[in-house]
């Protein structure tokens, strides 16, 4: 499921036929999977489980925007323990580990120095909830209720920089690096600093 439907794409491109429908679904497609790897995302909510590092004050999921955390499990614990709730918060994307001095955390007989993570590569099997929510995804309808399901709808800059990304590429099909005329010119290699990049920057790894 697109979070731009071909339609849509149609009106950017001014188009009016559905001659070129199937081209138009791959450079969405496309553009999506662009966003998606340049800011560590999910269009779309999806379930993933990662295995993390740790060592560190934070555990820090890769694809985001986190909604919820389904388990964390100690893999070099023989009982492949659970880790708690309380024993974490959530901030940023990531799980901040809370200290067992400070605040009364799990130790569980593992590591627990100054708040940190037990050191181990791939240590802690973090299965969560990530993505932002599509129109075909769950409906939301959040109260605020503890343990309600968080749903986070597309921000419209996303949309927005899909939609560019779209419209570069359909001018672009002849694979050219640039192109300019009179006052107008497009550097096809440079979307690190387009103005999608700049649309995109607030929601890059580390900014949901």
């Amino acid at each position: 499921m697109s979070a731009i439907t071909v339609s849509q794409a149609r009106q950017t491109l001014r188009l009016t036929d559905a001659g070129q429908d199937a081209l138009i679904q791959a450079l969405i497609d496309a553009a999506e999977d662009w966003v998606e790897q340049r800011c560590g995302v999910s269009i779309g909510e999806i379930r993933r489980t990662d295995d993390l590092d740790g060592g560190g004050r934070r555990l820090v999921a890769p694809i985001g925007p986190l909604r919820a955390v389904v388990s964390l499990v100690d893999r070099d614990d023989p009982g492949a323990t659970f880790v708690e709730e309380t024993d974490y918060r959530i901030s940023g994307g990531a799980l901040v580990k809370l200290s067992s001095a400070q605040w009364g955390a799990w130790t569980g007989g593992q590591e627990d120095s100054a708040g940190r993570w037990g050191t181990g590569a791939g240590r802690w099997r973090l299965t969560y909830d990530c993505g932002y929510q599509l129109p075909a995804d769950a409906p939301t309808t959040t109260t605020g209720a503890p343990g309600e399901t968080r749903h986070i709808p597309l921000p419209g800059a996303m949309k927005a920089a899909i939609l560019s990304l779209v419209r570069r590429l359909y001018d672009n099909r002849g694979g050219a690096e640039s192109e300019a005329a009179a006052s107008w010119s497009v550097d096809w290699r440079a979307l690190d600093v387009s103005d999608m990049a700049e649309m995109l920057a607030p929601y890059r790894k580390g900014g949901f």
